[in-house]
């Protein structure tokens, strides 16, 4: 029986499951401390390049540069608020070119204006030629672009006068705008 005992062979196993685990548990040691070095030696070079004193050189820098910029933001708000409210009163406001430019399209030609008035509500006209013709031409068609009632309407003739030394005759017309 004492044959099929062998007790050295397995104090050999177990010598040699022993060195595996030791020669692991090294590996992995080694492992660390590289690790741990490589992190220390990287921090210290970061801390290195970054300094306290240049972090703090950066933050003042910084901190001017806002500062400097804060004003200029305050006059852009200035600014941008004006430009809302002008926009808003463009909006709003008639557009005086349309009627200007339509009255006096009418105009024929040998008919000069003297006048010309634009109000909120009104727009009085003053013309003058020395053909009454090309006077009751002008009052045509202004009394047709006013029947139209899309600019113009109530359309009212304040006078016509006659300078007999020049032969000239003024026209003076008003009306109100849509």
């Amino acid at each position: 029986m004492s044959n099929y005992i062998n007790l050295i062979q397995n104090k050999d196993e177990e010598v040699t499951k022993e060195k595996k685990k030791i020669k692991i548990l090294n590996f992995i040691a080694i492992s660390f401390l590289t690790i741990i070095v490589l992190c220390a030696v990287i921090i210290f070079i970061i801390s290195t390049q970054f300094s306290l004193s240049s972090i703090k050189r950066d933050q003042n820098a910084a901190i001017f540069g806002i500062s400097q910029l804060k004003s200029k933001a305050g006059k852009l708000l200035i600014v941008n608020d004006r430009i809302k409210g002008i926009t808003e009163i463009l909006n709003k406001r008639k557009d005086y070119s349309i009627v200007s430019n339509s009255l006096l399209g009418l105009i024929p030609q040998g008919v000069v204006v003297k006048a010309f008035s634009l109000d909120k509500d009104s727009v009085k006209i003053s013309v003058s030629s020395s053909s009454l013709s090309s006077i009751n031409t002008f009052l045509n068609a202004l009394v047709s672009f006013s029947s139209q009632k899309k600019i113009i309407r109530n359309l009212v003739m304040e006078g016509i006068i006659v300078n007999t030394k020049t032969g000239q005759y003024t026209l003076s017309i008003g009306a109100t705008i849509l």
